[in-house]
Parts: structure tokens; sequence; C-alpha cells
């Protein structure tokens, strides 16, 4: 008997094993493509990039070796200052403003007691984010251009002279920093709204028992419960708009001047205007090594303050 019992256990174990293989197999061959086109589109470049950032390379005659050269010349560049400051303070307004407003909004349609408003409200504000950012960049440069626009149109109306919104050097960067606010605060607005959902209602309930007033129970329960949620939006928020290139490449080129060149946009000049392969791979793995050791403080720093439930 025990005999038997031994059997039925090892062919037991026999077959189980053989399930276990056969669902890992099965779960390879569910992600080999996701895998290849990780390795292929992302991986591979990635690698590529990092190689020819040693070499110089105009796609025409073989690539030369240039050891260091290229990030010399990148930290030796006087234009280089001025884009990487442009690209910071796309980044620092953009995403501070939107995260600002956005939780205002959440904040805002959290309390409306109306199922109707609630609903209108959230697809209102969230609408824009399913629009691609070129074609909002086309929409709203046709309503800021300056002899014919919709937004002067009104200025005009009001006696004042018409704005130079993407044609001055002042008003340039300030207009594709709304375009970008316009097109993406609703993806942060309905992110916060989320996470004020998950924050128990007892919490609140709580507050209140105590004595606790509106701007209370935001400081002390609110806010709080959505350091998750704002932990999630700096990271992405901040890798993404270091990435700027859509708005600067179709109302501005990087122009008038370099007040809206960002750091993609001249990488872009670079690599597919002056042909320059081995600097426009430079200042990628210069982008990439910002942005990971960015992430990376965010992180670190993101210990100290934000509070899981």
């Amino acid at each position: 008997m025990n005999n038997k019992e031994g059997e039925f256990k090892l062919s037991r174990a026999v077959s189980l094993q053989r399930i276990r293989k056969k669902e890992i197999a099965q779960a390879y061959l569910f992600l080999a493509p996701t895998l290849a086109g990780f390795f292929i589109f992302i991986l591979g470049p990635m690698a590529a990039a990092m190689g020819l950032a040693f070499f110089d390379w105009n796609l025409i005659s073989p690539p030369t070796f240039a050891a260091l050269h290229n990030y010399y010349v990148i930290f030796s560049d006087p234009r280089v200052l001025k884009i990487i400051w442009n690209t910071l303070f796309f980044t620092i307004v953009s995403v501070g403003v939107k995260l600002v407003l956005a939780l205002l909004l959440a904040l805002g349609v959290h309390s409306q007691i109306s199922r109707f408003s609630n609903y209108f409200l959230r697809t209102t504000i969230f609408s824009p984010v399913v629009i691609s950012m070129a074609a909002a960049s086309v929409m709203l440069g046709w309503m800021l251009n300056t002899d014919f626009g919709i937004v002067n149109h009104f200025v005009r109306k009001l006696g004042i002279m018409p704005i130079k919104w993407l044609t001055s050097s002042t008003w340039s960067m300030r207009s594709i920093i709304l375009i970008d606010i316009w097109k993406t605060i609703g993806f942060y607005f309905i992110v916060f709204l989320a996470g004020l959902h998950n924050i128990p209602k007892e919490f609140y309930e709580a507050a209140k028992v105590d004595g606790a007033n509106a701007w209370h129970q935001f400081w002390y329960v609110s806010l709080p419960g959505l350091t998750p949620t704002l932990f999630f939006l700096l990271v992405i928020g901040l890798s993404s708009a270091l990435q700027v290139f859509d708005q600067a490449y179709i109302l501005t080129r990087g122009g008038p001047g370099d007040s809206t060149r960002v750091l993609v946009y001249y990488l872009y000049e670079h690599g597919f205007q002056y042909l320059n392969m081995g600097y426009a791979s430079t200042l990628a793995v210069v982008l990439f090594l910002f942005v990971l050791i960015l992430t990376i403080f965010q992180f670190r720093l993101g210990r100290f303050w934000v509070f899981y439930q």
C-alpha cells in the first residue's frame, strides 16, 4: 500500500512538473512578439546609439572612431547650454502647472454630487488626451496665428495689439507650454481622480469627528493619500517632458532663434538634417543618462515622502 501511495505521489509530481513546463512554454510563446519588438526596436537601437556615440558617421562614408570627441563637443558647444535650459524650463513649468491644475480639477470634480455633472466634467477635461499631439499642435497653431488666429481676433477686440504667439522669442516657449498643458492635463486629472477614489471614506469621517475643516482634510488626509499618485505622475511627467519634440517641430522648428529648440529637436537636426549620426547618438545617450539618473533620484527620494496605505 505504501509503495502504491509513493508511486502515485511520484507520478503526480511528474505530471504537475510537465504541466508547469508546458505553461511556462506557452507563456514565453505569448511573450515572444513583445520580447522580439523590445529587442529589435528598443534595446537594439539603444545599443547601436551607445556604440555610435564613439564614432563620426555621416551615413555616406564609413564610420570613423572618434573616442570621446563627440562628448567633448557637446560640453563645449555654447548652444547646448541654451538648449538644455529650454528643455528644463519646459519640463519644470509644464509638469508643475499640470500637477497643480490637475489636482485642483480632480478635487473639484470629486466633490460633485450630481452623477451627470461628474461624468460630463470628466469627459470634457479628458477629451484632449485622445487627440494626437501632431493634430493638437496644428489646430492650436492655427488658433494662435498672429494675423488670422482666433485668439488674436479676441485680443484685437480688447484693443490690444496682436501677440506674436509663435514668432516671438518671448512668447513662443510659453505658447508651446500652454499647448502641452491643454493637451495632456486630462491624463494627470484622471489619475488624480482615481487616486482620490482610492482613499477610504473612513479617513474623512474620522477627520470630521476630530473637528477638521476642508483645508485640514485636504492637508492631512487627501494629500498624504495622493502621494503614490503624485510620485507616479512626477516620474512619468518629467521623463516624457524631457523628450518633448512634436510641438517644437510642428509649430516653430526650434525658433525664433533657439528660443524653442529643445534637446530632442536638436538631436533630430544633427541626425536627419546634417547626417551627423555620431553626434546625434551622443546627444541621445546624454539624454538617456540624464533621464535615468533623474528617475533613480526620484525613487530614492520617494522613500521619504511617499506614503502607501
